[in-house]
């Protein structure tokens, strides 16, 4: 991908993305466009996808750009990659190895806060101290983020960020929306669960068509007055 297949990757975007910019007007029906490991793929082959980003929302499409770390993402896109965050509605923070994302994210995500404490001299006489430490550190996100506890940090335009708990659909959605996971598996209840549910449908699903059959019988049969 960093060599001989980054124009190829780089043209179809551009060109994908060029082909939503000519369409007039907002779409009814959103379209999701994937970027993963743009970081591979670089500003060269992307040019001016800063400005791009920031007016996709508007020509209905949601890009969801996935990077590996944040120092990757800013050689690879070292004009445009603060005004990609920057225009984002959500930036999230997975499980990272990098020292680097994690203080981006405390710095950037959390930023500092103003603590005050009285200092007393005489009664009804004091000062008031104040300094500035920041909301979480480096280290507390790099445990937060700890690829075994499935958290995650979201970043929102504008709001406050959230810690959240990454919902895995393999495990979170009910049996009957979801089929097992070919790379995940399943746990054992889930599988047992699953066993009886669907040995219960399969019994309703077969009283329905004996019912059926009977009132079929009966209206080609019916019975002597």
């Amino acid at each position: 991908m960093r060599t001989t297949l980054r124009p190829w990757i780089g043209s179809i975007v551009n060109l994908s993305l060029a082909v939503m910019e000519w369409i007039p007007g907002d779409l009814k029906t959103k379209t999701r466009f994937y970027i993963e490991e743009a970081q591979a793929i670089g500003e060269d082959a992307l040019p001016g996808l800063g400005d791009t980003a920031a007016l996709m929302a508007g020509m209905g499409v949601q890009l969801t750009i996935i990077v590996q770390g944040i120092t990757g993402f800013s050689k690879a896109f070292p004009r445009d990659y603060k005004s990609i965050i920057g225009n984002a509605q959500h930036v999230i923070f997975m499980a990272s190895n990098e020292p680097e994302t994690y203080s981006f994210a405390a710095e950037t995500a959390f930023g500092q806060t103003t603590k005050r404490r009285k200092k007393w001299f005489l009664p009804f006489l004091w000062t008031v101290r104040r300094w500035q430490e920041p909301v979480i550190t480096p280290d507390k996100v790099r445990r937060y983020l700890e690829s075994s506890r499935g958290n995650a940090i979201v970043m929102r335009n504008g709001k406050r960020s959230m810690f959240v708990k990454i919902a895995k659909s393999y495990e979170i959605l009910p049996v009957w929306r979801r089929n097992p996971s070919v790379t995940h598996g399943e746990t054992p209840a889930r599988a047992w669960y699953r066993s009886i549910y669907y040995a219960g449908v399969k019994r309703k699903a077969q009283a329905r068509a004996k019912a059926a059959r009977r009132a079929s019988q009966r209206r080609r049969y019916p019975s002597p007055t």
